[in-house]
């Protein structure tokens, strides 16, 4: 007991040195940043393409596809019987060729 308070008032007067003086000392440097962060292929594609911008916003030759859907849809409760017709007008205003079309229900 009488060793612990010795080492606390060597502490306390500057003698001793306090462990934990040691620990909550931190040197600081400048850090140093990267010139550019890594960029995925797809989102490079984009911006050189300027379909968009660097923020990730539509850029200058963004093209927004679009769809009108008639939905005509028939049920018969009794034998629970759905059946129906619908059409869609899509156009694609992008320069690119649409191969397909994928169509969930």
């Amino acid at each position: 007991m009488e060793a612990n308070a010795l080492a606390i008032s060597k502490i306390a007067s500057g003698v001793a040195e306090c462990p934990l003086n040691r620990l909550t000392r931190i040197e600081t440097h400048p850090a140093q940043a990267q010139d550019q962060l890594p960029v995925e292929t797809n989102f490079k594609t984009a911006y050189l393409k300027a379909t968009r911008s660097i923020i990730g916003l539509p850029g200058r030759n963004y093209r927004q596809n679009t769809a009108d859907y008639q939905i005509q849809v028939n049920f018969e409760p009794l034998s629970r019987a759905v059946s129906g017709k619908v059409h869609i007008d899509y156009v694609n205003k992008n320069s690119d060729s649409l191969h397909q079309v994928l169509f969930k229900l």
